[in-house]
């Protein structure tokens, strides 16, 4: 109960973000939640938003629904917003994350200098664009 607490407190501050747009993924069928992610560091100006704070089940990983949720995020940015770039970054470590990067189409654009630390490790982010 104490975790459920936590996470329904963590859901209730990402709703209420002023800065970041998150979204649920749902199965169609079933109408059951699979994931959320979310549209960040937002730069209407220059036409560019990064797709982040990536968490999707173990159902929804690697599946035609997470390709579809992608797929559908990424045309909202570019056919609705009209926006020019659409950005992926994740820590170098990260290995599902930069797998999923390259098959959903995103260009590798180099290792970008390290910003912070996690857990007392060097965060190096790696950075991709679609």
């Amino acid at each position: 109960m104490k975790n459920l607490k936590r996470f329904e407190k963590m859901l209730l501050k990402k709703i209420a973000s002023k800065t970041e747009v998150f979204y649920v993924v749902l199965n169609k069928e079933t109408k059951q939640p699979l994931g959320i992610f979310s549209l960040m560091r937002i730069d209407q100006e220059n036409g560019v938003v990064e797709v982040g704070h990536i968490n999707f089940s173990d159902a929804l990983r690697r599946t035609r629904i997470s390709t579809e949720a992608h797929y559908l995020l990424a045309a909202y940015v570019f056919e609705e917003l009209q926006y020019r770039r659409y950005e992926w970054k994740c820590d170098s470590l990260n290995a599902p994350s930069d797998k999923t990067a390259k098959r959903l189409g995103f260009q590798y654009e180099g290792t970008l200098e390290t910003t912070r630390f996690i857990n007392n490790v060097h965060e190096t982010p790696t950075g991709f664009q679609c």
